[in-house]
């Protein structure tokens, strides 16, 4: 099922499902207006994943392969962008 989400007259739509993942992404749309939410996991902080959807982004831009924060090659260099 799934359940309208409005937002400044756009119209968002989220399912049911992963953990209840619904209605804290339609209190995001509607209090804040925010269209891309990154939904915390406990396991790292925002801004860690902030940094880890730009470098996804950047993998396009400096035409690295996918997901490359996880390969060998690009392993330095993500570790200085991001520092544990």
């Amino acid at each position: 099922m799934s359940h309208p989400a409005l937002t400044r007259g756009r119209v968002a739509v989220v399912t049911d499902g992963a953990s209840g993942i619904g209605p804290a992404l339609c209190g995001r749309f509607a209090e804040r207006g925010d269209f891309h939410v990154l939904r915390p996991d406990g396991e790292v902080t925002f801004e860690m994943d902030r940094k880890r959807v730009l470098w996804g982004a950047m993998d396009i831009t400096e035409n690295r392969p996918p997901l490359s924060r996880w390969h060998s090659d690009y392993k330095a260099e993500f570790e200085a962008f991001e520092p544990s």
